[in-house]
């Protein structure tokens, strides 16, 4: 049997009962609800489960691409930091400048 095939043995039909991966950021609460929702909606119908798993790739693509493009954009903003001349440590000891005098 297919892992795919597996899997889905393995997934209750039961929404209530439907067990997802432990998400520590919470960023997948609500997919989880809408496909649960859209899931219950495909109701038999072939059409509609294909036109959900379509979504659902076009999703999964759309991650693996951001996952590229803002890896590539953190390492660019390290890099930019880490190439300034000025020590961080600097501007924190830095003597304040005087404070301006009172007008009276």
């Amino acid at each position: 049997m297919s892992e795919e095939k597996k899997e889905a043995a393995e997934v209750s039909t039961n929404p209530a009962l439907v067990e997802f991966p432990l998400d520590p950021w919470g960023m997948t609460s609500e997919l989880r609800k809408a496909g649960l929702r859209a899931s219950s909606s495909v109701r038999g119908n072939k059409e509609k489960h294909k036109l959900l798993l379509q979504t659902l790739r076009i999703i999964a693509a759309h991650s693996a691409a951001r996952l590229k493009s803002d890896a590539d954009a953190v390492t660019a903003r390290v890099a930019k930091i880490a190439a300034r001349s000025e020590d961080p440590r600097q501007r924190i000891n830095a003597v304040a400048s005087p404070l301006p005098a009172e007008k009276v």
